[in-house]
């Protein structure tokens, strides 16, 4: 019985899919909104997050993608208001996704454009992609390149290209350096715009009646203001007077004058840097006494003053009497740990073999993602167990948690179910929809709704009239494509907006499907739309209904109607199972012919039985009775654990015999009690009775029963079996998460620094930490500015997560922690649902029954 299975693995899942998160109108921040796991769009004007049932991505998709960049590439924190100026990023329906291509989206505004991508503006009617002005097609586009050099109109053309002459750059321009900027020769014009750089000639002159000579030399006017300003150190005169000058620089009293402040007028009895710091924070001491402007380790000429460089770098002395930078392999071979060496330079050295330091490197490190990784050294990812590794070229990188920057640049993970190469899916180095070389639209939609292909790669879609016809012409920015001939039995082909199938002229039902899948064709005149199957008149229409469900041909009547089952001769359930007849009737075989699935009862004959699925699962051929019957876990042959859940999936085995699942209360062996009963996982007490696991302390008798929970409980060498802690599910896990208790109603809150995972108390998270470090059960709120709970829940009982070690006492507390925030922030949430409950178990039976499912079945 698979499909029992699948339900009860459909219920636990659901069921397991705590309350606690926030809904969309808990959420008080722009940020949090739309990092949201649920469908939430930021109302703008009304300042408040909404449940949007028309987000064209899913947005747990979009998180995962705007997450993985570092800070310095992409602000993940903030979706997409700083990354559309950097990255492959794009901003659309308040959501942030990976860049597709401008052309993908119709807006006839510069500054909208810019806010879905800084590399796109207008052309009028769609986005397109800023480029070197001749790319232009409108003069709307017809602004800057990429360089931002201005772009020219030509009228006479109708065409754009660079300004040529200074009376072709903009009106705008009112400065030189603007004028200059994109034309060396050019200077601004007193009406607006750029005219031609103005040389002034004078002339010498000389009169006889009078002794008045004007003699000039032909020049170019320079105007300049000559006289001095009477606000600088120099020009005060009394030592109250000398504090600042005009430009706020700092003066200094000297000799009876005033000086400029500068390292170098600093008295020569000056012998330490913290005196020289004193006198200015950027000095430091000479060899000679007095001060000197700090910079690299190099510039010291003293041992006093060889300390730290100009940005707080350390600098070490060498016994040649020179300063240079302090580095891992300056350490002494005596230090023989990794922590003398962190010592030694914080956070940058590790021992190395026979003593001494070296310099970590990525695989020195642990954490288990890309940001955790290349937080603690630039360069790094994640690797294999929790262990970081150098990044890759995108295309060499094989780990899904790696694949965010490569050495060629940013990367995405793409899912390729067209293809058997990588069905997981594959790293490919981004940048656009044009990255990727594939040449249909079914693939390149894998990359994003807004690519299709050029017949060789991806491209991004545009306008239907401007869409090739080598495989893109299926969807528009301005809506569905069809493509056609110009006419019947004409070869050219055209994309144009769909309107009716009857504009395609095709003759072929194939050949109408590639115009548009809405269409089929007549066999006559072209195509037509898609119909009830009784309504097509020729074998060539008769193919599929409007509902897309299959019709089928009648040769004697010549007429169509809708598919049955028994149309079909296929020999198994799977071949069978995937004809699609209507919406209410499937396929199965008796291993001749197809049939409809019905229940074990209705198989009258031994080939139907044992060949046919039945509604209720699998049937078996009862030779006493003569009849077809829902087979049992007692009529599974070989008679293990193995067989008994790959034969049947709601039987599992009791140390003798195959049994139907049941709840952990009524199991009578060990052996069935330790494979998961249908109420969560069960343990064995010594006292020979099954119980349903609601606490790690309660499988301290069975070792099993305590491993089979290791998303929750962690088995010491003891002999106990305790509750997690961020340190103890990090270390057998590999990954650094929130621990929920048994009941799903609170949680310790984990995260990950330097490599290590430690408790951190939720109250404490600052704005960009709170929504996600929390698993999306904390919202930021703006008006207290703290991080508050969103759905406050009854406080559990004490004993809840009371199996804490006392080596934590953090951890320990918690779950405490968590119920005074619900306390406090029970006003704020008053409108929350808080009636969603899960089961104790659930996540664990999940896992237990995957495992079933794909080892066995």
């Amino acid at each position: 019985m698979k499909i029992f299975i699948l339900l009860v693995l459909f219920y636990i899942g659901y069921s397991g899919n705590n309350g606690q998160e926030c809904y969309c109108n808990q959420l008080l921040t722009e940020a949090d909104c739309l990092m949201s796991q649920l469908q939430c769009s930021w109302n703008s004007f009304k300042q408040q997050c909404k449940y949007e049932t028309t987000i064209y991505q899913p947005q747990s998709i979009i998180r995962e993608y705007c997450n993985q960049f570092s800070n310095d590439t992409c602000n993940k924190l903030k979706p997409c208001e700083s990354c559309v100026s950097n990255g492959p990023c794009q901003l659309r329906y308040g959501s942030c996704s990976h860049f597709t291509g401008c052309t993908a989206f119709v807006e006839k505004d510069n500054s909208k454009c810019q806010q879905i991508s800084e590399r796109c503006i207008t052309d009028g009617v769609q986005c397109v992609e800023i480029g070197i002005c001749d790319s232009y097609k409108t003069e709307i586009a017809c602004q800057q390149d990429m360089n931002h050099k201005w772009c020219f109109w030509d009228k006479n053309t109708s065409k754009c290209r660079y300004p040529e002459k200074c009376e072709e750059l903009p009106k705008t321009f009112y400065q030189d350096s603007q004028c200059k900027s994109q034309i060396s020769d050019c200077e601004s014009s007193q009406q607006g715009g750029c005219q031609d750089q103005t040389i002034i000639y004078s002339v010498s002159t000389t009169s006889n009646t009078s002794s008045t000579t004007t003699t000039q030399t032909t020049t170019t006017t320079t105007s300049y203001n000559a006289s001095p300003s009477l606000n600088q150190c120099k020009d005060f005169t009394l030592e109250s007077e000398c504090i600042k000058n005009l430009e706020g620089s700092p003066c200094y009293w000297n000799e009876n004058s005033c000086k400029d402040k500068v390292c170098s007028i600093a008295p020569k009895n000056f012998k330490t840097n913290k005196i020289c710091q004193n006198f200015l924070s950027f000095c430091i001491t000479m060899k000679e006494g007095g001060c000197m402007n700090n910079g690299t380790c190099q510039v010291a000429n003293t041992l006093e003053a060889c300390a730290k460089d100009i940005f707080g770098v350390d600098c070490v002395w060498t016994a040649n009497g020179g300063c240079i930078y302090k580095n891992c392999s300056l350490a002494p071979t005596t230090i023989t740990s990794n922590q003398d060496c962190d010592s030694f330079i914080k956070d940058v050295c590790v021992v190395k073999e026979g003593g001494g330091c070296r310099n970590k490197e990525c695989e020195d490190l642990y954490g288990s993602s890309h940001v955790s990784c290349w937080t603690q050294k630039s360069g790094c990812t994640v690797g294999l167990n929790s262990k970081c590794a150098k990044i890759k070229n995108c295309e060499d990188t094989t780990l899904k948690g790696a694949c965010m920057e490569g050495l060629n640049g940013p990367c995405l993970w793409i899912f390729n179910q067209f293809s058997n190469e990588q069905p997981q899916g594959k790293c490919y180095s981004y940048n656009s929809c044009q990255s990727i070389q594939w040449n249909t639209d079914q693939q390149c939609k894998q990359v994003s709704p807004f690519c299709t292909t050029d017949g060789t790669k991806c491209i991004p879609i545009t306008q239907c009239s401007e869409t090739n016809t080598n495989g893109g012409c299926v969807n528009g920015n301005d809506g569905q494509c069809i493509q056609t001939v110009m006419a019947l039995n004409n070869t050219q082909t055209v994309c144009k907006k769909f309107d009716t199938c009857s504009s395609a002229y095709y003759l072929k039902h194939e050949e109408c499907q590639n115009a548009n899948k809405n269409c089929t064709t007549n066999g006559l005149t072209g195509c037509i739309s898609l119909f009830d199957c009784s309504a097509y008149k020729t074998k060539e229409s008769c193919k599929i209904n409007s509902e897309k469900y299959s019709c089928f041909w009648n040769e004697i009547q010549q007429i169509c109607r809708d598919s049955i089952c028994s149309d079909y001769n296929f020999n198994t359930h799977q071949q069978c199972n995937l004809v699609v007849i209507n919406v209410k009737d499937k396929c199965t075989s008796d291993g001749e012919q197809c049939l409809v699935i019905s229940s074990c009862t209705t198989y009258k004959s031994k080939l139907v039985c044992n060949n046919a699925q039945a509604t209720e699962g699998t049937c078996i051929w009862s030779e006493l009775e003569s009849q077809c019957k829902v087979k049992q876990c007692s009529d599974i042959s070989a008679q293990n654990l193995a067989n008994c859940s790959l034969e049947l999936g709601s039987c599992t085995f009791d140390g003798t015999k195959c049994i139907q699942w049941q709840l952990c209360s009524n199991y009578q062996t060990k052996v069935a009690c330790n494979t998961m009963g249908l109420d969560g996982i069960c343990f064995w007490s010594k006292s020979g009775s099954c119980s349903l696991m609601t606490s790690c302390k309660s499988a301290t008798d069975d070792e099993q029963a305590c491993r089979q929970a290791n998303q929750k409980c962690n088995w010491l060498s003891s002999g106990s079996c305790e509750d997690h802690q961020c340190d103890s599910y990090y270390k057998q896990h590999g990954t650094c998460t929130n621990l929920q208790n048994w009941n799903g109603q609170s949680q310790i809150i984990c995260q990950e620094k330097s490599g290590n995972c430690n408790y951190v108390d939720p109250m404490t998270l600052n704005q960009k930490d709170c929504y996600k470090v929390s698993n999306y059960w904390y919202t930021w709120n703006p008006t207290t500015s703290k991080c508050a709970i969103c759905n406050p829940q009854i406080k559990p009982s004490n004993n809840t997560n009371g199996t804490n070690t006392s080596k934590n006492s953090n951890n320990t507390n918690s779950t405490t922690g968590n119920d005074n925030t619900n306390s406090t922030n029970s006003t704020d949430s008053s409108e929350t649902l808080t009636n969603q409950e899960s089961t104790s178990s659930s996540f664990f039976i999940t896992y237990f029954m995957l495992f079933i499912l794909i080892v066995f079945i």
